[in-house]
């Protein structure tokens, strides 16, 4: 794995970390689609060589292995937010507690349900549901791998994005939060999975292409671009706000950017990804996931039973001292999650799969 590919996952959740605090200015609707268009990438990447076919045996290990890395994570925040829907009187229910449990709320328009228990949840769901679809998209994309047809995988990830985008412009701009339209460009895997789709195919034009160049100028010519990269993404934040079509922002309006992003800094060679490839941001990406899924809940957790000045539209000293204490805390919290939960319990499950996968097979 690319360490930058790791440690810019860290930086996609300090968007959504901010975002969860109110800071205006697109950062959540910006970091959802950059993780789904860097998860596509990562599995992409990760997976190189797999799949050319389709056995049975690769399937089963690919979802044991998947499957074990989120699931164990997912309980334990079901559970540890439980509490949190009895003191805040959250109306839900059964059904909403099944649909959250199996990681199936994001599949139906269920209005603010879908944020029942841990609410980043449904982010898991939709995840889950392209790693089922994973090894039938890799199978098609790597008939067209071949380096000769580079260009006809570009083409494909223009398509996507253009099929995205021409599905936005079918919707009411105006969105109500929770309504069905809302639901269907934020929340619903069936439109998400353009951006993880995108991301899939990005990662497949990146692996055909080679440059083993280390030459000054390249460093040079690298760097010159990360920062470009970095710049048009930040920019896209601000300029979100004068897209009429909300439902263009809240899907394919990153995914372009997203992908630009991903790409250029994969490389490695220039001065910003060498400097985020150091062994502390890679060390912030593998706490990323477990940050990811706890932090709104601390956050929630912190309000209620702290009463701190948490949460602030206009970022001032009062409020970013104890964010930014909160923030390392929950860095703090995220290790001991990971090292003593979350590992032991995907080896456990790991091992259980495939044991389970041999009695079957047997």
């Amino acid at each position: 794995m690319i360490d930058i590919l790791t440690s810019l996952r860290f930086f996609a959740i300090i968007l959504i970390y901010f975002h969860h605090l109110s800071y205006p200015g697109g950062l959540g609707p910006a970091a959802v689609t950059f993780f789904f268009v860097l998860s596509g990438f990562v599995i992409a990447y990760s997976s190189s060589g797999r799949f050319l076919s389709l056995d049975l045996s690769e399937l089963k290990g690919f979802y044991i292995r998947r499957l074990s890395k989120v699931y164990p994570l997912h309980v334990l925040t079901f559970f540890l937010s439980l509490p949190l829907v009895y003191v805040t009187n959250f109306e839900t229910s059964l059904l909403s507690a099944l649909l959250n449990i199996f990681l199936l709320q994001s599949y139906f328009p269920i209005g603010i349900q879908v944020f029942s228990f841990n609410s980043l949840s449904w982010f898991l769901s939709d995840i889950v549901f392209f790693y089922f679809l994973t090894p039938f998209l890799l199978f098609g994309l790597h008939k067209i791998r071949a380096r000769e047809n580079r260009s006809l995988l570009l083409a494909l990830l223009l398509l996507v994005f253009a099929c995205e985008t021409a599905l936005a412009y079918m919707v009411n701009s105006k969105m109500e939060p929770y309504s069905i339209g809302w639901w269907l460009f934020y929340i619903s895997p069936w439109v998400r999975v353009f951006d993880y789709s995108a991301g899939l195919i990005a990662g497949l034009i990146f692996i055909s292409v080679k440059i083993d160049s280390q030459t000054a100028v390249s460093k040079v010519l690298f760097s010159f671009l990360e920062m470009i990269a970095l710049v048009v993404f930040a920019s896209s934040m601000y300029y979100s706000r004068f897209v009429p079509y909300v439902s263009l922002v809240m899907s394919a309006y990153y995914v372009p950017f997203s992908v630009i992003f991903v790409f250029v800094y994969s490389f490695q060679k220039g001065g910003i990804s060498w400097l985020f490839s150091r062994n502390v941001f890679v060390y912030l990406g593998d706490l990323s996931f477990t940050f990811f899924m706890i932090h709104q809940i601390v956050i929630r957790y912190t309000t209620i039973f702290f009463m701190s000045p948490i949460y602030s539209f206009v970022p001032d000293f009062k409020h970013l001292i104890p964010q930014f204490l909160l923030l390392f805390n929950i860095i703090l919290l995220s290790d001991v999650i990971l090292r003593r939960f979350e590992v032991p319990a995907r080896k456990t499950l790991t091992k259980f799969g495939f044991n389970w996968m041999k009695i079957w097979a047997e």
